[in-house]
């Protein structure tokens, strides 16, 4: 089934580090490694090899949208 990507691409993901040092360009990696991608709330990002941030939030059109799993 394919989806509009205009109606539904994510405008905004909030992604909570915690107890990880991640530099600027660590953190452009990550969110260059999730474009295109489908993503959820409470999804685990795994950042070379280990697991780095978890998704918190997702906007879509300036809206939350998903709920925790």
């Amino acid at each position: 089934m394919k989806v509009d990507e205009n109606q539904y691409a994510a405008e905004f993901v909030e992604i909570t580090f915690q107890d990880q040092y991640l530099g600027r360009t660590d953190m452009w990696r990550i969110g260059q490694s999730l474009r295109g991608q489908c993503v959820f709330v409470g999804q685990e990002i795994n950042f070379l090899g280990s697991v780095a941030g978890t998704i918190s939030n997702i906007y879509i059109q300036g809206v939350k949208v998903g709920f925790e799993t």
